[in-house]
């Protein structure tokens, strides 16, 4: 799941407002924790509260049958590692209606944990957050006019330092794909002037100009040996010349084609051969078309078409 990772982190503050929401009680501290077995176990979330409480919270995108016996072998790791019975929630953040199981019956076992759909929770609260993560998970959750509150974390989003902006900008983007969002953060960006142009970003700017000044060189030593196999001193000139023409533009093309290959893998994960190719072979102009579409585009195969 590519939220998931998005979500752990939005979660990695014990202040988080949403949960405290589901808690009832502030974190004191969140956990760390692995479970070695034939499948390495990692629960998404575990928080000690402030009660002392063990609270145990998985996020699930996705209707699964086997769910309530995850949970089970869960409850059993955790109870047998802390001593007390885990508190546990499984948060759907899905598309589709929530359609799972939340209990085990059977002739020698009962076992239950509490299913929530975090649509059922009041989006306003986590909107009116001083924190940022707060107000990214808001746009999960149960909203009045949702236009609004894409427009409301935008416009908190534009006031970051460009390294913060983009990681906020990342993490909306990924969320929005839970709830088809694209086409309203891009309308509501242009809005509020806040520049998606991710070529304008340091982050990627410094991908862009490696690309470029490597193409740089490859042209350069290009046009030497084109010079050299004229024999001819102008030869080299005009060979050196046009071979740092050629590397500037090839540059320009692996700079751009190597940025829109890194949001291309966060988006829609790793990508596919074609794919691949398809950047590598692309010109310039090829690449700007495609990275204009990629929060309009729901699939790989709409931005590469």
């Amino acid at each position: 799941m590519r939220y998931d990772t998005t979500l752990k982190e939005l979660f990695q503050t014990p202040s988080n407002k949403l949960l405290q929401i589901l808690t009832g009680v502030a974190a004191k501290e969140l956990l760390t924790l692995e479970y070695p077995s034939v499948k390495a176990r990692r629960p998404d979330l575990v928080a000690r509260l402030e009660d002392d409480s063990i609270f145990h919270l998985e996020f699930q995108g996705e209707g699964e049958q086997n769910m309530p016996w995850r949970e089970l072998e869960y409850y059993a790791l955790l109870r047998r590692q802390f001593g007390q019975p885990p508190r546990q929630v499984v948060l759907y953040v899905g598309r589709a209606p929530l359609n799972m199981q939340a209990e085990i019956v059977e002739a020698n076992l009962s076992f239950r944990y509490q299913l929530l759909d975090i649509r059922a929770i009041d989006g306003r609260v986590l909107l009116q957050s001083a924190a940022l993560a707060d107000n990214l998970l808001a746009l999960l959750c149960r909203l009045e006019n949702t236009r609004a509150a894409v427009r409301q974390v935008l416009q908190r989003i534009a006031k970051l330092p460009t390294k913060a902006r983009y990681d906020a900008l990342k993490k909306l983007y990924i969320l929005a794909g839970l709830r088809n969002l694209e086409p309203v953060i891009k309308k509501e960006a242009k809005q509020v002037m806040l520049s998606i142009d991710l070529m304008q970003n340091e982050l990627f700017r410094e991908i862009y100009q490696k690309g470029e000044k490597a193409g740089v060189k490859q042209g350069v030593q290009q046009g030497v040996q084109q010079g050299v196999q004229k024999g001819v001193k102008q030869g080299v000139k005009q060979g050196v010349k046009q071979g740092v023409k050629q590397g500037a533009k090839l540059g320009e093309q692996k700079g751009q084609a190597k940025l829109l290959r890194q949001v291309l893998t966060q988006r829609f994960g790793r990508l596919p051969k074609w794919a691949v190719q398809r950047l590598a072979g692309a010109d310039v102009a090829t690449l700007e078309s495609w990275a204009s579409r990629l929060f309009a585009a729901h699939s790989l195969e709409e931005v590469l078409r």
